[in-house]
């Protein structure tokens, strides 16, 4: 009895590779390079106007906070004034009947 030839795997596998190969270039679409469309000129001048933009809010908020500052001063250099006005000291008027009040004894010259 005659054994069966060993099979040659390498072979088979090479055909199969060599098969399948075939059949994928086959299906494949070339690619065809497109040109990209650069847009950088657009989004600088999209971010010049957000810059713009920012720009005034924050002036804008400036100018808020240089009125609320000038308006505090104006009211701490008030209050200092009124704070001054009450801390003098003042003489207060002689009431009228002071001159008809009895004299305190003290000393009793003659």
């Amino acid at each position: 009895m005659r054994k069966p030839p060993i099979p040659d795997f390498k072979a088979l596998h090479a055909a199969e590779l060599q098969a399948s190969l075939v059949f994928r270039k086959e299906r494949k679409a070339p690619t065809v390079p497109i040109t990209p469309e650069l847009t950088t000129k657009l989004r600088a001048k999209e971010r010049e106007r957000f810059d713009e933009v920012i720009r005034q809010k924050e002036m804008e908020m400036n100018r808020i906070k240089e009125q609320r500052r000038k308006a505090r001063e104006e009211e701490e250099a008030l209050e200092v004034k009124e704070l001054r006005k009450r801390s003098v000291p003042r003489a207060n008027e002689v009431p009228d009947w002071y001159g008809d009040a009895p004299k305190k004894g003290g000393s009793v010259h003659s």
